[in-house]
């Protein structure tokens, strides 16, 4: 019952924030702790982590910095990253269904990294941050530039790169506090 409240409460919030967003509101910028967004969002995600048999590593550096963000919309683009993740490695053997998440601190910015053995990018990288470019049956294409517009409104930066044996990584930059 309480996993229902919280997420009732956490569905509330996110409609009230992209409310917010969508009339060009100023975000709401505070110091998070990326420990705390992080176990929130894979809190969030751990149903659909085990229904679709992803394993999902994590390594936080020790004595992280908070991050200056949005936390609304800062969860929903991790929440798309692990989703979009998740769909790459889907057809893996279930050995092969793992996903790396790494937070560490760089030059006044803390960087997050999620890396897949998935399906890999296409040539150019940054194509998939194009509108509307998808590569699923069912996707509109608007996941990852929407994804992209958040954290460049944060005053950060998502970027992908393919991984050197299979699959890519997908990094995102935020302002150290």
């Amino acid at each position: 019952m309480q996993d229902i409240v919280q997420a009732d409460d956490r569905a509330a919030s996110i409609i009230l924030r992209l409310r917010t967003m969508l009339k060009r509101a100023a975000p709401d910028r505070q110091t998070l702790s990326v420990g705390e967004v992080v176990e929130e969002v894979l809190h969030f995600m751990r149903a659909d982590l085990l229904r679709r048999g992803v394993q999902l590593r994590v390594s936080m550096a020790p004595g992280l910095p908070g991050v200056v963000a949005d936390r609304v919309p800062l969860e929903q683009v991790l929440i798309n990253l692990i989703g979009n993740a998740c769909d790459a490695v889907a057809a893996n053997a279930p050995e092969q269904r793992w996903l790396a998440f790494e937070a560490r601190h760089e030059a006044g910015h803390v960087r997050l990294s999620l890396t897949d053995q998935g399906s890999g990018l296409p040539e150019p990288a940054e194509r998939v941050f194009e509108p509307f470019y998808t590569t699923k049956d069912a996707g509109l294409g608007l996941g990852l530039t929407i994804s992209r517009s958040i954290i460049v409104a944060q005053g950060g930066r998502l970027w992908a790169e393919p991984h050197p044996d299979r699959g890519a990584t997908f990094h995102l930059t935020l302002p150290a506090a």
